[in-house]
């Protein structure tokens, strides 16, 4: 979580809300320190993100959304504009929709109102989760087109992170 205090009064504090598979420094390293000097910023790593509450099981942009709400209670923060990318996004609207007397204002980027799936977009999904374990390997075999344009043997192994084959 990140947090920064301005000793004016008036000014909302920004509620930064990252997007799926990144963190807020990833999301808004570029925004903080300009954005910093105007309001105060808060903002934290979603659930199974960054440094965000592991993932125990199945959870909803309502349980997210929830997250935010008990960590604006915490910190005593009344209300805050959102600024939500792509799933900080929809967490955000969430929270406008739940809880409007907690959000001031909504800034809402890459983004969409509709993420209902069709066959084809379950099936991807479903099989980039399946060969996710894939991914954790620590041998890859080189496939031998590969193994041409790397120089490295067609039927041997590389490391990653590794220069020898």
């Amino acid at each position: 979580m990140r947090q920064t205090r301005a000793d004016r009064d008036g000014v909302l504090p920004v509620l930064l809300l990252h997007g799926w598979t990144w963190s807020l420094d990833v999301n808004f390293f570029g925004l903080l320190p300009p954005l910093s000097q105007r309001h105060p910023i808060v903002g934290l790593d979603q659930r199974g993100h960054g440094r965000g509450l592991p993932i125990a099981g199945e959870f909803s942009i309502a349980d997210c959304a929830e997250d935010v709400i008990a960590v604006l209670d915490v910190l005593n923060i009344d209300r805050v504009i959102v600024c939500g990318f792509s799933l900080g996004g929809l967490v955000g609207t969430h929270m406008a929709l739940a809880h409007p007397q907690r959000v001031a204002g909504l800034v809402l980027t890459a983004c969409a109102l509709n993420y209902r799936q069709n066959r084809r977009d379950r099936l991807l999904w479903t099989t980039l989760a399946t060969a996710a374990p894939l991914a954790l390997l620590k041998r890859h075999t080189v496939p031998p087109r590969l193994a041409t344009a790397t120089g490295r043997p067609a039927r041997g192994t590389c490391h990653p992170g590794s220069s020898r084959s």
